[in-house]
């Protein structure tokens, strides 16, 4: 996804927190996915 431009018009309080809102729910999904991630290379591991 290409990084969005900054609006022509200034962007307003409601635009800045949601757009800080998305981020932390885009770093949230990239913490999970490597959680779970390395949660099944342990339990892998633990197998052999």
């Amino acid at each position: 996804m290409p990084p969005r431009r900054a609006p022509a018009v200034p962007a307003t309080e409601d635009d800045l927190v949601e757009r800080m809102a998305n981020s932390m729910n885009v770093m949230v999904a990239a913490v999970t996915a490597q959680t779970n991630a390395k949660t099944q290379r342990d339990l892998e591991k633990r197998e052999r």
